[in-house]
């Protein structure tokens, strides 16, 4: 097994620790990290980032979908209703998706969000087609809109 030198002369970590000097341990402290310190700083940053990303992957299920082009079209992707859209162009469907266009095909997302965690005895959700929104109201009186606790899409 190696031995381990404890010795604060040694050790950049230790001699920075054991300094009897407050003043040049927080100049020092502010100005840099401490070379053993710095893996445990990438490590701890690494760990936020996927921490972060693991919480906002749920949060963002929207519904898409990919309609590659049909063999020989070159001028733009055709939607459900055959209309023509061109290359680079976007636009919302009667689906309430948000569509776009290029060269691999038509790739398209709901728009909207879906409420999921409310009281569905007392409420129903009501979608609004027009506005490509749902709205939760009591369901003996539609002027009275219901806490939600939680959306998907």
């Amino acid at each position: 097994m190696p031995s381990v030198s404890l010795d604060p002369e040694q050790s950049p970590l230790l001699h920075h620790a054991s300094s009897t000097e407050p003043e040049q341990i927080s100049k020092s402290s502010a100005a840099t990290l401490p070379p053993a310190i710095l893996p445990i700083a990438y490590s701890k940053t690494i760990l936020v980032c996927l921490l972060v990303l693991a919480v906002s992957v749920p949060l963002s299920n929207a519904a898409c979908f990919l309609q590659p082009l049909e063999p020989g079209e070159t001028d733009g992707c055709r939607d459900a209703d055959g209309e023509l859209h061109k290359f680079g162009s976007s636009w919302r469907d009667a689906d309430c998706n948000d569509c776009t266009c290029d060269e691999i095909g038509m790739n398209c997302c709901s728009s909207y969000v879906t409420p999921v965690d409310y009281d569905t005895e007392k409420c129903e959700s009501i979608f609004n087609q027009e506005a490509c929104t749902y709205k939760v109201v009591e369901k003996d009186d539609h002027s009275k809109e219901c806490p939600v606790h939680s959306w998907v899409g």
